[in-house]
């Protein structure tokens, strides 16, 4: 992070300080969402944030609010539906995967930010950012990587004639012991 932003004098703005909220925020919503995935499904959990988040920027519009023209209106409705699949994709995997297998695919938006910034606006991506992003998108994936577990020789059982059990060795078998039976046999019921 420090090498995207570069630090000095002129980044400390109030931006930073929104970004740095940011970070704080999506960490315990994300720690929140995940406990909540246990009651709640990820579709009643996508329309509470969705809810909540138009009410709080509803609150902003007396202050910041600026006419939209009617060609803005498709990339204002592909924002809204693209922000709705993003917040049930985000949740639903929250509750089917653990939260440190889903939190490293967060770093790839560096990348899509790069990529429209340039498409959109024609923001053309610093070195720093570039080699920063690497870095960031790299050790979050790094994360994903699968620790070696020690091998342990496996214990085959040996060959045997019963399946489902272990054969015991011949000198290992008890004897058999019979017990003594004695049978009598019925007498004839009489003269034939």
């Amino acid at each position: 992070v420090l090498i995207v932003t570069s630090p000095g004098s002129e980044t400390f703005q109030i931006g930073a300080l929104y970004a740095l909220g940011n970070s704080l925020l999506f960490g315990t919503v994300t720690v929140g969402v995940r406990g909540m995935t246990r009651t709640e499904s990820a579709k009643t959990l996508t329309m509470y944030q969705l809810i909540w988040l138009s009410i709080f920027y509803g609150l902003t519009l007396p202050f910041f609010f600026v006419a939209p023209s009617w060609a803005d209106m498709p990339l204002i409705v592909a924002n809204g539906v693209c922000n709705m699949l993003g917040q049930y994709w985000w949740t639903r995997s929250i509750h089917l995967a653990p939260t440190s297998a889903v939190v490293p695919f967060q770093y790839l938006s560096l990348i899509w930010a790069m990529g429209f910034g340039f498409a959109l606006w024609g923001d053309v991506p610093t070195i720093g950012l570039l080699i920063g992003s690497a870095i960031v998108v790299g050790s979050g994936l790094f994360l994903l990587w699968p620790e070696p577990r020690p091998t342990t020789p496996k214990m085959r059982p040996p060959h045997n004639k019963w399946p489902g059990a272990l054969a015991p060795h011949p000198c290992q078998i008890p004897p058999l012991h019979f017990a003594a039976h004695t049978y009598t046999t019925p007498s004839p019921p009489g003269p034939l």
